[in-house]
């Protein structure tokens, strides 16, 4: 899982829902954009020492797409790679989202 620092900042985005699904995050997004395909990369951010809880965001990557829809659809990212990190079950904390998410395998 790449590190948040290593990607930088990424482009805008909005979360309007998100939960996990099995080994999926599952999120709502809305963006300005496209023409062409945008890529959305979990990222590791940190662990808030002491707990069981997981600091993650996800990167948006615009591919440089400058046109100006507003694209809203629904995005999945494998949890997978978090499975090395701690045991089960983990809460998340998501960058942009206010609810923590509880992540067991």
């Amino acid at each position: 899982m790449p590190s948040c620092v290593d990607l930088g900042e990424g482009d805008t985005f909005a979360i309007d829902a998100a939960k996990v699904v099995g080994d999926d995050l599952v999120l709502d997004v809305g963006y300005s954009g496209g023409c062409t395909m945008h890529v959305f990369t979990l990222c590791f951010a940190g662990i808030v020492l002491d707990t069981d809880i997981l600091l993650v965001r996800v990167h948006h990557d615009a591919m440089g797409d400058a046109c100006e829809a507003f694209i809203t659809e629904q995005r999945t990212v494998d949890l997978t790679p978090l499975q090395q990190l701690m045991p089960s079950p983990v809460k998340l904390q998501l960058d942009g989202w206010p609810d923590l998410l509880q992540y067991a395998y």
